[in-house]
């Protein structure tokens, strides 16, 4: 499975779905962006309640390296 981008236009909230992986958890990076954990611990998928942040970029970076060279998540704005 690729990445995967859904917007929703009311709302302006982004879902980036990353594997297909059952979600076993959910963290709260901040207020506006979750990220979806499978059993292992390895994100499923991050949503942003709005468009994020440089702010908020480089906290989901800090946490999970691995969005870092994510192109999907370079092309928010």
């Amino acid at each position: 499975m690729g990445v995967l981008v859904e917007q929703d236009t009311e709302t302006g909230a982004f879902h980036v779905v990353l594997n297909d992986h059952p979600v076993v958890s959910t963290v709260h990076v901040d207020e506006l962006v979750m990220v979806d954990l499978d059993e292992a611990g390895e994100p499923v998928s991050v949503e942003f309640a709005a468009p994020p942040s440089e702010t908020e970029r480089a906290l989901l970076h800090e946490r999970f390296p691995q969005f870092k060279d994510l192109p999907a998540l370079r092309s928010l704005v």
